[in-house]
This record gives structure tokens, sequence and C-alpha cells, in this order.
């Protein structure tokens, strides 16, 4: 009948992409039988196969030998698919509402540029005051804060540097906990950055935003410009500023470093308004590294193909305020005299 199971990694892509589609119809309140049905008619799967897949599993099983005939249509024929049922979905789900807290809460993490009412004095006062158990020692503290352990975080998010005592606590190291949006926020970064394999170092965050009121062209400018410079490092990691070039000739020229440099992100179709870029520098004092980062802020920012607003500081988390076109912040105290 065709239905052999997947046997590369782009039938593959394409079973992912019928088991989130049948997803998707569940989310819409369909059966398991009324999904695949739909879906069949739209990657056309005969009667006889059909009825030969009911034998596998819905959501894991049968997607991995439908493939074979959704390869068909390509992937036009999986967005079809998934168009169809956003559309069953977007039926169902007009009367949802989203809380207030919950729509500033991601608009904070994401550091849209947009000018937001933060509040700061009731964000301290809520980490002083808080359960121990309850208190976010990576982001604000909310009801939804969980402990941070290695396992649960990617590599290089350093999770042993996130720190909730306060002067006059317990003596005893403290757990880790963290907001869970916070940590998720955390671990998509990494995930999605070309981080090196192997780093001892705490990076600094170099934040960038599109200037308000910029054409769809720009973002696409800049999204090109990621993409071909983080392919200056064929295996995936940072990249780093070619200094002989820059100091001599005044010339602006990224290289592949497997140990050094920004980790910038895999997907650069993903970026939207703003971009946040992990720096590392490997085995220097944290002067020379603020140094050097902000000497990379500076070049990008005033590079005459963009000139973005930027923000430089130790933390993920930016207050997102794009009125100065330049600002250095959340910078350990040791070094607080650079800044």
């Amino acid at each position: 009948m065709g239905l052999l199971p997947v046997s590369n990694a782009d039938e593959f892509a394409l079973s992912e992409g019928l088991k989130t589609a049948y997803l998707s119809y569940r989310e819409a309140a369909l059966s398991p039988k009324d999904a695949w049905d739909r879906i069949g008619e739209f990657i056309r799967l005969s009667p006889e196969q059909r009825v030969a897949l009911e034998a596998f599993n819905a959501q894991y099983g049968r997607c991995l030998f439908a493939v074979q005939v959704a390869k068909n249509q390509g992937m036009e024929g999986i967005q079809a698919v998934l168009q169809d049922s956003f559309q069953l979905r977007q039926k169902d789900s007009n009367d949802d509402n989203v809380s207030e807290d919950l729509i500033n809460a991601v608009q904070s993490l994401l550091n849209l540029p947009v000018i937001t009412n933060w509040q700061g004095w009731s964000e301290l006062t809520a980490y002083i005051e808080a359960n121990p158990r309850e208190r976010c020692s990576l982001g604000t503290t909310s009801l939804q804060v969980s402990e941070l352990v290695s396992n649960q975080m990617p590599p290089s998010t350093k999770v042993q540097s996130f720190s909730n005592r306060l002067p006059g606590g317990m003596s005893a190291e403290p757990k880790r906990r963290a907001d869970n949006l916070a940590a998720l926020s955390y671990q998509l970064l990494a995930v999605g950055a070309n981080f090196p394999k192997a780093s001892k170092q705490e990076p600094l965050y170099l934040h960038f935003a599109l200037p308000q009121g910029s054409s769809p062209e720009l973002k696409g400018i800049w999204q090109k410009w990621l993409q071909e410079t983080a392919a200056n490092n064929a295996d995936g990691g940072t990249v780093t500023v070619d200094e002989l070039q820059l100091y001599r000739d005044n010339i602006i020229a990224f290289k592949g470093n497997k140990v050094v440099g920004a980790a910038l992100p895999k997907r650069a179709d993903f970026v939207e308004s703003s971009l946040i870029i992990p720096v590392v520098w490997g085995d220097v004092n944290n002067s020379l590294a603020l140094l050097k980062s902000l000497r990379l802020a500076l070049e990008l920012a005033l590079a005459t193909d963009f000139g973005f607003p930027f923000i430089l500081g130790g933390n993920l988390e930016a207050k997102p305020d794009w009125n100065l076109f330049g600002r250095v912040e959340g910078i350990p105290g040791s070094i607080s005299l650079v800044q």
C-alpha cells in the first residue's frame, strides 16, 4: 500500500509535521478518527491506506507510515493541514481570555520595544517578603516558581550562578528557584544560540532592538546578516571580530571561534523586534570582558548598515526601554567602577 516507515531526516520532518497537525486538530476538540480523516483528505490517503493506519497509535505511529503518502504534497501539504486545523481552533477560541498579568509577563520576558510601567519597587518587596521556597532567583517573583537543577537547564545557562541569598539570611547554600516563564526564556536562549561547547564564564548579554517604525525590509536585512555572520563558524559555534582587521584597517570582519565570541541565533528567521546575543570571552577578567563586549556593541550599533539601539548587561532580562541609543546595566559590583 506504500505505507513504509520513515527512512531519512526529510521524511521524519514531514512526519513531525503530521503529528503537529494531529495534535492541533485534537486541540480543536476533534476525535482521533475525525482528526485523521481530515489529515487523510489533505494528503490524499486512499480508503485502504486509511484503514491500514488504524492499527497504529494515533499520535505517534500513524504519522511515521503516512509520511510516504504525504511527501507527494511535500511541506505545502503539511502547511495546508495546519492551516485548516488553526481555523477550526480559532472558531472555538473566540471566547478565551488571557489575563493582563500573563500578557505583561510575556511582554517583559520578550523585551518588546514598547514603553512599559515597570513595577520595580513592588517586585523588590515581593522578593524580600516571599517565602524562601517561593522566592525567585531568576526573573520576577510570582506564584509559578520551581526549583532549578542542572539537568533542567541546557549547557551554558550556569545554574550554579543563580542565587537567592540575602544578607543576614541562612548560612547554608540556598536552592535556586525561578519563575517558570523566566526559566523557559533561558532554556530557549541556550537551545537557540550558538554557544561554545564548553565555557566556564558566565556570558554578558547584548540586547538589540529594531527602531520603532522599522520596515519589514529592514528586519529581513537584519535576519540575513545574522544568518551570514553565524555561517562564518561552520561548526555552529561562536563568532568573533577579527581584531587585527578592526584595529588596523577599521574593518568589521567576523571569523569562527571554538571558545569565545558572540553566540548568534541558530534560526535568524525567528528574530522579530528584539534580539539577545550572549557574549563569552573565555579566560579573561570581568573588566576586560566588559570592555571587549562594549566595543563589539558599539561597532554593531554604529555600523552604517543598521544603527540599532543596544543594552549591554550581565542579565538576560533587561528593561525594554529603547529611548537611549546605548545603555550598560546589570554589571557585577566587582567591576562597577569600569561601568
